[in-house]
């Protein structure tokens, strides 16, 4: 691997999918953004190492793009390139969270 990037443009989708879940619930939108969100911050305490640092970082990177037209991206770009094996292992702790070059945002 030696970069990889992934970018989700919303262009109001977010909006009409939390539009649509609270009507079929029952519920307000921004109930469901709250407990959409609540429950991504809950998520990376079940992991741990670096698979803890990248769900952490992914969590509060769509906990962002929950709010809507932003793009949200997802890149890693190692300092050196990695074979992709190395990244099935990283519950071994062979590779670090700096070397993997892992960024997730929305902007």
């Amino acid at each position: 691997l030696n970069d990889f990037e992934l970018r989700l443009e919303d262009n109001s989708i977010i909006d009409r999918a939390f539009n649509l879940a609270a009507k079929m619930q029952g519920s307000s939108a921004g109930a469901l953004r709250t407990q959409a969100k609540l429950g991504l911050r809950l998520a990376p305490l079940a992991a741990q190492g670096v698979e803890g640092e990248m769900l952490g970082a992914v969590s509060g990177a769509l906990s962002e793009f929950i709010d809507g037209d932003k793009t949200l991206s997802l890149i890693m770009s190692p300092k050196e390139p990695l074979p992709l094996a190395s990244l099935a292992e990283l519950k071994k702790g062979s590779t670090t969270f700096e070397e993997l070059g892992f960024s997730a945002k929305a902007e």
